[in-house]
């Protein structure tokens, strides 16, 4: 440990336990820096920070500090649709083309609002560049050209960042005053609760945001295959931007804050409920048949309207569980029945561990499109490199003219990992731009190498 572990900030009596754990994660450099808060019934009872701001270790992680938060970022554009929804401008059961018929073309005339919100809509992967991504009415144009991948509402799959641009557009579109769903948030949610979650950083607060890391950092190659570039999140650019299902920038108590107010009043009445009863009741039910399998993820994921449905993942806390997690270490979620709320983010070092999804996946090039001599050389190099390895789940990938094997396994030391197989790489110099949404929720680009050239891999989300 670097010195004295500098913890801060408040905890009511009765949750000292909270406090403990966090000190613990920057005992144990399970973290760089980060936050903590709880609301209980309507009362921040933690509000913790701590660690540091970034790697020089020179500038505390403080009660200033903003946070990128990826797909925590969900959440709050959840909020905005339910809100549009209460106000009589927005029907999860209607058709998109009734607010935005730009968007009835190329098989996604029947697309329905709740396809769109619980990630049926058939539109969860886009290659465009990463420039594009800063650019609203570039990727709005592009989604309305796309053709769904399967028929929108007869399956699900995580949108990892296209469901921010398709929920965004249906705010704007449906909002008398036409702002973008950064400004909408800023004026109808943010303010009236006085919490800081940004989808557009202003300029002035850009020194605020403490910068990821270990995004980029690892030393992950193989046969000279180089796999991960700079990573765009950390460009002021990318911050100012609206990517509304991935660069939400916030802190711990506004987080808890949002999700408390989705509940109930907060602060002694000061703050009034966001959400009445029935409107949250819609909100957080469930538009996922059960047991269907999310065709992008590759297990079993529940989806409300925008909401993840967290019951299986916390089941002490009781029915109705819902929020949203982020790449890097954030959640916020609620828990109606104990009137809890919970918010933490991790400015995280670099970690092997990929269930924490702290970094791309290695990318291990098999020169071999063979599909059975392809899962040869597979299980042959995981034998070579972990040995006594345990499979714990095994995809064969075939998009965009790309032939791909994803392979997650436990190690035998009990650590979770993840490699990639490119099975085609030798064709690569001919082919466009992949893009993959991993099982860890890792999003990466794809790109292919044109000579000495490595294929490179670009982490997105």
């Amino acid at each position: 440990v670097h010195g004295e572990i500098n913890i801060h900030g408040t905890t009511a009596n009765g949750w000292d336990f909270v406090r403990d754990l966090f000190k613990e994660n920057f005992a144990q450099e399970r973290d760089l820096g980060g936050s903590v808060a709880i609301y209980y019934q309507g009362r921040l009872v933690v509000d913790r920070y701590g660690g540091w701001f970034d790697q020089t270790r020179t500038k505390p992680y403080d009660n200033d500090t903003l946070q990128l938060v990826f797909s925590t970022t969900k959440g709050l554009v959840a909020v905005a649709a339910a809100l549009c929804v209460q106000r009589g401008l927005l029907n999860y059961s209607e058709l998109v083309t009734k607010y935005w018929p730009e968007y009835g073309q190329h098989g996604k005339e029947n697309t329905t609002v709740a396809d769109i919100l619980s990630h049926r809509a058939g539109l969860p992967i886009d290659a465009s560049p990463f420039e594009r991504y800063l650019n609203w009415t570039a990727m709005i144009h592009t989604l309305e050209q796309q053709e769904p991948i399967w028929l929108p509402g007869t399956a699900h799959g995580y949108h990892a960042l296209t469901y921010g641009w398709l929920a965004g557009e249906l705010i704007r579109r449906v909002d008398p005053m036409r702002r973008s769903v950064g400004q909408f948030i800023r004026d109808e949610i943010a303010t009236p609760i006085q919490i800081e979650f940004y989808i557009g950083l202003p300029s002035d607060q850009e020194y605020r945001v403490s910068p990821l890391d270990g995004l980029s950092s690892g030393n992950m190659t193989s046969n000279d295959s180089t796999t991960v570039s700079d990573n765009e999140f950390n460009d002021w650019r990318t911050h100012q931007a609206e990517i509304p299902a991935a660069n939400g920038i916030s802190n711990a108590r506004s987080v808890a804050r949002l999700y408390a107010s989705l509940i109930g009043d907060v602060e002694d009445n000061k703050y009034k409920r966001i959400l009445n009863e029935e409107i949250l009741k819609q909100a957080i039910k469930s538009n996922t048949p059960q047991n269907e399998i999310d065709l992008v993820l590759n297990m079993s994921t529940r989806f409300g309207m925008g909401f993840r449905l967290m019951d299986e993942s916390f089941p002490s806390l009781g029915p109705g569980v819902f929020g949203h997690n982020g790449f890097g270490g954030s959640i916020g979620f609620a828990a109606p029945t104990k009137m809890y709320n919970y918010w933490a983010q991790q400015q995280q070092q670099a970690m092997a561990d990929y269930s924490r999804a702290s970094r791309a996946p290695r990318v291990v090039v098999i020169n071999e499109r063979d599909p059975i001599k392809s899962a040869q050389k597979l299980v042959a190099w995981l034998d070579t490199h972990y040995p006594n390895h345990k499979i714990i789940q095994m995809a064969r990938i075939k998009q965009n003219q790309r032939i791909y094997n994803r392979v997650v396994f436990q190690t035998a030391q009990g650590q979770r990992n993840m490699v990639v197989f490119d099975v085609n790489a030798l064709y690569l110099n001919n082919m466009g731009t992949a893009t993959e949404m991993f099982s860890n929720g890792t999003m990466v680009r794809i790109s292919p190498g044109t000579g000495s050239t490595p294929t490179r891999m670009q982490v997105l989300y």
